[in-house]
Formats: C-alpha cells, sequence, structure tokens
C-alpha cells in the first residue's frame, strides 16, 4: 500500500508517509511480549544500567521501530485528527521513533536526527560497541567520536530504546 500510494498521482504526496506511520504506530501500539505473560507481569524490575564497552552487541529493543519520513507525519496526523487542513507539507528529513509504552495503547513517538538513526540501524545485536564506533565515524567522516556516541547509546539504554 505504502509503495503504490508513492507513485499514485491522484493521492496528496504525503499518502504514502501517513500509511506507514499508521502501520508502525499501530504495531507499537500494543504487541503482547515475553514481558506480558503472567509470570512476568508482577516482577519488579531492579535491572541496573550495565556498563557497556567495546565488545558489548546492542540491539533495538522489541517493539521499538524507526523510520524516517519525507513529511512530518505526526503534524499530519495530529491535522487530520483535528479536521483541520493539512498545511504541514514542507519535505525533508523527519525521523520518529515508536515505542511502545508499558500499559498504554498509546506509543511514546518522538523525534531523532538521522545521524540517531543511523545508529540505531547499526544497533541490530550482530555489531558490538566498537564496531559502531567505526561505522558512525566513517559515514559522519569524523575520528574520535566515542566518547560522544557512547554518551548517545547510554541515553538510548536509560530510555530503553537499546539493549544489550
Amino acid at each position: 500500500m505504502e509503495q503504490s500510494l508513492a507513485t499514485d498521482k491522484n493521492a496528496p504526496p504525503y499518502s504514502s508517509d501517513l500509511v506507514r506511520y499508521e502501520r508502525l504506530y499501530y504495531v507499537t501500539a500494543f504487541s503482547p511480549t515475553q514481558q506480558d505473560s503472567f509470570a512476568a507481569i508482577n516482577q519488579t524490575s531492579d535491572q541496573q544500567s550495565q556498563p557497556i564497552g567495546p565488545e558489548t552487541f546492542l540491539h533495538v529493543q522489541e517493539n521499538v521501530h524507526f523510520s524516517t519520513f519525507r513529511f512530518h507525519v505526526v503534524k499530519i496526523s495530529e491535522e487530520i485528527q483535528q479536521d483541520q487542513e493539512v498545511t504541514h507539507l514542507q519535505e525533508g528529513t523527519y525521523c520518529f521513533v515508536f515505542q511502545q509504552q508499558a500499559k498504554s495503547q498509546i506509543p511514546n513517538i518522538f523525534a531523532i536526527s538521522p545521524a540517531t538513526r543511523n545508529l540505531l540501524s547499526f544497533c541490530d545485536g550482530s555489531h558490538n560497541m566498537a564496531d559502531i564506533v567505526g561505522k558512525m565515524e566513517k559515514l559522519m567522516g569524523h575520528e574520535h567520536l566515542g566518547e560522544q556516541i557512547g554518551q548517545i547509546i547510554q541515553h538510548l539504554l536509560s530510555i530503553k530504546v537499546l539493549g544489550v
């Protein structure tokens, strides 16, 4: 559907982005995970933040999705829900994370930079921290970014976008 709307001359230019936004919204809204089982639901979380090192393998958490859009679909969706005319049609690069919230059917959606989106794309469980830093340095065309990338990863771990 997304692909067919992207080339449909009669559909609004943002329709393909809006369909992907809605798909990610509803897929993230509430998809039961292993943490939702009866055995785990009453357990308290006593996980401490784990130190990460060069050999730590990182992955995007289950029920966290990210995507890039041509239009600011969050604002467009809000305008459509409020029966307003769609006015946010400035094309650009808009990256969003869709994160399931505990005991809620409304996902947490927030904007990220294209660089953070690239970082998340390397966090697929098959790259360790050293690999990710190397790939990001190459992509950004800068060296010695390990400390800054480490801070970003620590933040993404703390808000449960990433896991180890």
